[in-house]
């Protein structure tokens, strides 16, 4: 991708296409413009609590509409139970919940989430961002420029928050591990299902929260890039919760010696409603990585749930 194409990109502190990084370090821009970013005439900008229901209601019916479609056949769903999993994790700001709405009806026309982390990568502790749930009503999308206009508010607000990284996450895969090494998998619908189950293996409960935050700590300092959790961060991204997460364990002689979980989501093919699994987090010492993988596939099935991605 060139320059000429892709002024937005171009304009943000960040590695250029083709670029050569022969320095690595985060990038120092404490700048940021203290004025809201402008708008059109006829909209405002305007921060959502997460926590009213009136807010909360209004989000998630723009989101369930419009985020992700493809023509008419297939539409991404959006519960709040899904979304305020995904973005009141512990030390969540709200000021990084905004969105652009009319001015005289008030009606929302767009929103932008941010979500604040703690990263290792390569050995250096730092804060970032993580951008998702960019939508605009289809109608403007074109006119306005609004999903442009909703990335650099985000920015900017971050910036206000001293944190200087973004992450710009896709709904087409965020597991936060890499299961490449698995090799495996579509469809749940198939003949291993009637497998001999992993010894040990079950849900995880409350209890199980400070040994299995344990082991994710120590697993992923094999990684270069992870995120860092507190224990009530990890509770809030573990634990499972119906339709939104579920996490195994396997527990031997009283102690935990591997995990995994996957999110769950749903959508509309031809207005058929349907779900799929997203595997997310996971930690092994004795079990196999696939059949641990393998578990989880079992445990959706068995759920009524046939699809998986990681």
């Amino acid at each position: 991708m060139s320059a000429k194409k892709n002024p937005f990109w171009n304009s943000l502190p960040m590695t250029r296409f083709g670029e050569i990084v022969s320095e690595e370090g985060i990038i120092k821009n404490t700048t940021y413009d203290s004025r809201p970013t402008a708008l059109p005439p006829g909209f405002e900008w305007a921060t959502y609590d997460l926590n009213n229901p009136s807010h909360l209601h209004q989000i998630v019916t723009l989101l369930d509409n419009h985020y992700i479609q493809f023509e008419e056949k297939y539409k991404m769903s959006v519960t709040k139970e899904f979304l305020t999993y995904k973005l009141l994790k512990p030390g969540y700001i709200s000021d990084l919940f905004l969105g652009i709405r009319d001015s005289n009806t008030k009606e929302i026309m767009g929103f932008h989430s941010g979500v604040p982390h703690k990263m290792n990568i390569n050995g250096n502790e730092i804060n970032v961002c993580e951008q998702g749930n960019l939508c605009v009503l289809p109608r403007l999308r074109l006119k306005y420029q609004f999903a442009k206009l909703l990335s650099i508010e985000l920015i900017r607000r971050t910036r206000a928050h001293d944190i200087m990284i973004e992450i710009f996450s896709s709904y087409t895969c965020n597991s936060q591990q890499p299961f490449t090494e698995l090799g495996i998998f579509e469809t749940l619908n198939i003949p291993v299902m009637n497998r001999k189950r992993i010894p040990g293996i079950r849900k995880m409960n409350e209890s199980d929260v400070p040994q299995v935050h344990s082991l994710y700590s120590i697993y992923n300092k094999k990684y270069k890039a992870y995120y860092i959790y507190s224990m009530d961060e990890f509770r809030h991204i573990a634990l499972p919760k119906e339709n939104v997460v579920q996490t195994l364990v396997v527990e031997k002689g009283g102690r935990i010696t591997d995990y995994i979980s996957y999110s769950i989501w749903k959508y509309y093919i031809d207005n058929v409603p349907g779900r799929f699994t997203e595997l997310d987090y996971y930690a092994v010492t004795e079990t196999p990585l696939k059949d641990l993988a393998l578990e989880a596939m079992i445990d959706a099935h068995n759920d009524g749930i046939r699809y998986l991605t990681n």
